[in-house]
């Protein structure tokens, strides 16, 4: 097979996955629309940016505001998609709507190109098996607030991963974070610093000092940009004081059967990924030292009252499920031999 038939057959399958994907845009959408599920309002914001009314949105989400303002374009581009049973809606706010939807789409379907990609170049994982786990990540995304920012933020997350060797590339859109999504700091801070005690303790040659350097950077820009613009809007996340009983709350809600379903289950689908990553870590070279991700993202959510631990905890998954894939392409061995 030719260079060039190569290339048009890897063309038509990620056309395939586009095309069958696109029943998620209208389920995102309608559930936007008909608010049939619990979420932030970024519509109102989108709003405030193209000058079509809407507010300013309060901190954290005001301080995201490049998350926003990325589907500005969907917002003049796309042509406006109503629903019958949708009755005295604001058009304006429903596009906006549409806007936010259709661009948390396009980052779920990107997802899965750079798991494929991250999986290939750094755990050299067979084609079969990194596109399992590419694919995977359709599944994932049913825990994540798919209307919103959560999408973009895990993309991102996986362009750092990718980009991780490549300092410069990784620093700039490492510092870009910090008016994406504060806890993507959050996570390569803890990463980054846990794989350097690793080293340290191992005495093993560290080669991230730059990363390292510029996570630090990045979070102590997004401190200083929140201190100098104060958004209003949930003070207890900052209050030492509430601390404790913002855990109870946290805890005693994933005990409920909404939390075991939104918060438990997924954490626990973190746990078998990782297990099955840390199985194979001498083949896949999985850093133990990576978990401190997960681990931090429960800490920081238990300690600041998000209920929805899982949503945020599955911020992590780019980093243990690339390496599945030496699990996945023992499993096909399995039964090959069978």
């Amino acid at each position: 097979m030719t260079v060039r038939a190569k290339q048009m057959l890897t063309l038509a399958g990620l056309l395939l996955i586009g095309l069958a994907t696109i029943p998620m845009f209208f389920d995102t959408y309608r559930m936007a629309a008909f608010n049939t599920v619990p979420h932030d309002d970024y519509a109102s914001y989108l709003l405030a940016l193209v000058g079509q009314g809407g507010e300013i949105a309060g901190s954290p989400r005001g301080y995201r505001i490049v998350s926003t303002a990325i589907s500005i374009p969907f917002y003049h581009l796309l042509p406006l998609i109503k629903f019958s049973q949708l009755q005295d809606v604001d058009i304006a706010y429903l596009k906006a709507t549409q806007a936010i939807a259709f661009s948390s789409y396009i980052w779920v379907v990107l997802t899965p190109v750079a798991i494929f990609a991250i999986a290939r170049k750094q755990f050299n994982a067979s084609k079969a098996s990194a596109l399992i786990v590419s694919l995977l990540t359709f599944l994932l995304s049913g825990y994540i607030a798919e209307i919103g920012v959560d999408p973009l933020a895990i993309f991102v997350i996986c362009m750092l991963i990718l980009w991780m060797d490549k300092p410069l590339r990784f620093s700039l859109l490492l510092f870009a974070c910090i008016v994406i999504n504060e806890k993507i700091l959050i996570l390569f801070v803890a990463v980054l610093t846990c794989r350097w005690l690793a080293s340290m303790i191992m005495r093993k040659h560290f080669n991230q000092y730059i990363q390292l350097l510029a996570s630090y950077a990045a979070i102590a820009g997004y401190f200083l940009m929140i201190s100098v613009v104060k958004l209003p809007g949930n003070e207890n996340q900052t209050d030492l004081a509430s601390f404790t009983s913002q855990v109870k709350s946290v805890l005693l809600y994933s005990l409920t059967p909404t939390g075991i379903v939104l918060n438990v289950l997924p954490v626990t689908i973190l746990i078998l990924i990782i297990m099955g990553a840390i199985l194979f870590r001498r083949q896949n070279g999985f850093l133990i030292s990576d978990i401190s991700g997960l681990l931090i993202l429960l800490s920081v959510v238990a300690l600041t009252g998000v209920l929805t631990a899982g949503r945020v905890a599955m911020y992590s998954y780019p980093f243990y499920l690339p390496a599945m894939c030496v699990f996945i392409d023992y499993l096909v061995g399995q039964e090959q031999s069978l």
